[in-house]
């Protein structure tokens, strides 16, 4: 009797291993995407004019996100971002970003990895226009390194479009096989 709740886990584990969802599994390159640790490694960047604040809040079901809310937008989008910095990727690897986002109102946001030490604005990656409406919804991207290694910043732009609140949550970025 003893030996059915182990054979019950080596069973769900093998499973777990051998799902499809595991393929896109891996070690996230970066802490507190479920900002479950308050802002910890995150942080918002306002450059100009552009006012805003962010405040993490609970939401459904015992989870947490940020809201990002822009009291004064800017005459560039990228006047305010939520940044992650540091982040370490290999020329080799391929990654994939998910988060789930919305706002209020209904609004277009960037996401870019720039290098993180350097005034460079050339993006290792940029997506330039990503929707977001007032329903969480579920954002999922590939990334392609293209030979170029080293440490980057995955910014969440476009919020000094307008004045507003952008929600994030369940933010990560996975290594995954190719």
């Amino acid at each position: 009797m003893k030996i059915l709740p182990s054979l019950c886990l080596t069973r769900f584990l093998l499973f777990a291993v051998a799902s499809p969802a595991a393929a896109w599994a891996g070690t996230p390159l970066f802490p507190n995407g479920d900002f479950r640790d308050g802002m910890g490694s995150w942080y918002l960047l306002c450059q100009e004019h552009a006012q805003a604040a962010a405040e993490v809040k609970g939401i459904e079901q015992g989870k947490h996100a940020v809201c990002v809310t822009v009291q004064t937008p800017g005459a560039e989008g990228y006047y305010v971002q939520l940044v992650q910095g540091n982040i370490p990727i290999a020329a080799s690897a391929t990654y994939k970003l998910t988060f789930r986002a919305r706002s209020k109102p209904a609004g277009n946001i960037t996401l870019n990895l720039w290098p993180a030490h350097s005034s460079d604005p050339n993006a290792l990656w940029r997506v330039d226009q990503v929707a977001l409406t007032d329903a969480w919804k579920e954002y999922s991207f590939e990334i392609n390194p293209n030979d170029v290694s080293g440490n980057f910043n995955l910014d969440i732009g476009g919020l000094a479009r307008q004045a507003g609140e952008y929600w994030f949550t369940d933010i990560s970025l996975v290594e995954v096989e190719k």
